[in-house]
């Protein structure tokens, strides 16, 4: 029914039941996006081995202006305290508000362990007055979701953009360019956005071109402490430009999104107050395992 997947997200219920989720294409990689759908597969042997579900749990409408009219994907599970599994995914449609293609946040939800689902439901649309339409920015991407200690949940998402990038030239310029944080302290049916960005892709050297894919853990023995991998891409000159990707561990120890400790792929250490680099310590020098 598809040619390949990618973007897979896994959570495990209650049972024990693996629930893997991708998004799936057709043609040539990656397919054309309007063709993505959501697939699902469960597995009950610890992940060792799976069984496909279904290809299209989640499918665009066809409809353009649906909010889920044109694109779905990327999908992203969390079990919640309830034992409810949610299902938030991005799409795409073109809204007739804005007159132009919105990328927000849809969710599906199980009651009964992934056997079934409800409707799709539109949760989060990116705020106009943080990232108007017309100003480039396409909405939220690659979204990602935790539960905190406080049962409130969290969801991280990146922020793209097909405005003009002077910095590489002409051509494909949909790039993701920041990390936008919501919260909900409803059981994940309505948000909150924050009224800033988390991160910009200008916060770090190895973010230049792209900040993306922020995967958030939070951790029980911290007071709302979490830790968020981040994938950055940074433009290298060697001869011809050539890309690299890296990841890194943002650490967050207190209990307030306003402090952070990043470690950047190395052992130099920053300090992030409300989403501004404030200092670099030292020189990145020894590479941290694993990172």
């Amino acid at each position: 029914p598809y040619t390949g997947c990618e973007t897979p997200d896994i959570v495990i219920a209650q049972d024990g039941t693996h629930h893997m989720f991708f998004t799936t294409y057709q043609g040539p990689p990656p397919g054309a996006a309007t063709n993505f759908t959501i697939g699902h597969a469960v597995s009950s042997d610890g992940g060792l081995s799976f069984k496909l579900l279904t290809s299209a749990l989640v499918s665009p409408t066809k409809k353009q202006t649906d909010w889920n009219g044109d694109i779905v994907g990327e999908p992203a599970p969390v079990l919640m305290p309830n034992g409810d599994l949610h299902l938030y995914f991005t799409a795409v449609g073109v809204s007739l508000k804005t007159k132009a293609a919105i990328q927000s946040i849809g969710l599906i939800i199980s009651k009964d362990g992934g056997r079934s689902f409800t409707q799709p439901q539109q949760v989060i649309v990116p705020d106009q007055s943080l990232w108007p339409v017309a100003k480039g920015f396409v909405g939220y991407s690659t979204p990602s979701a935790a539960v905190g200690p406080d049962g409130v949940l969290h969801l991280f998402s990146d922020v793209a953009s097909n405005a003009p990038d002077p910095l590489y030239g002409p051509g494909n310029n949909w790039l993701q360019v920041a990390l936008q944080h919501s919260w909900s302290n409803d059981g994940g049916l309505t948000f909150h956005q924050d009224r800033k960005p988390l991160l910009v892709r200008d916060s770090f050297k190895w973010t230049a071109r792209e900040i993306r894919s922020p995967a958030p853990t939070f951790h029980k023995n911290l007071l709302g402490g979490y830790t968020l991998w981040v994938r950055g891409l940074s433009l290298y000159k060697y001869a011809t430009m050539l890309y690299a990707y890296t990841y890194t561990l943002i650490a967050h120890t207190g209990n307030s999104c306003a402090d952070y400790a990043t470690l950047a792929g190395c052992s130099c250490r920053l300090q992030v107050t409300n989403s501004t680099l404030l200092k670099e310590a030292s020189a990145c020098t020894t590479p941290i395992a694993g990172v």
